[in-house]
């Protein structure tokens, strides 16, 4: 818990319902999967790794680890954060979006490779 209130009016509920997930269990988050369409998954990760690498969400830094933790990541320039919904930055001549499912809307803009 982030919020000390909240922490302390918790010693009035008998109990508490988790998920489980890397972040309860682990206290940081993971990467547990990746799944590419017609892109082998290293590189999807490769990719996502270095539009992410300079992004400090905590997802981000799941997937830039996940990334190096299978090798190289690309090198990404022009990074640009698009505020609650994702990030994306320029790798060789094609620009990558990353993010939740509120950017697929700006990701179908005609200058957008992907």
């Amino acid at each position: 818990m982030k919020d000390r209130l909240a922490l302390e009016q918790s010693r009035t509920v008998d109990a508490f319902l988790f998920d489980k997930t890397g972040t309860l269990t682990k206290g940081a988050h993971t990467v547990v999967g990746v799944a590419g369409a017609g892109v082998d998954d290293d590189e999807v990760l490769r990719l996502a790794g270095g539009v992410e690498s300079d992004s400090e969400h905590p997802l981000a830094r799941a997937i830039v680890t996940a990334a190096r933790d299978r090798g190289d990541i690309a090198s990404a320039r022009d990074f640009r954060s698009i505020t609650g919904r994702g990030v994306e930055a320029s790798i060789d001549s094609d620009t990558y979006t990353v993010g939740g499912p509120n950017i697929c809307a700006s990701c179908r803009s005609p200058n957008r490779t992907n």
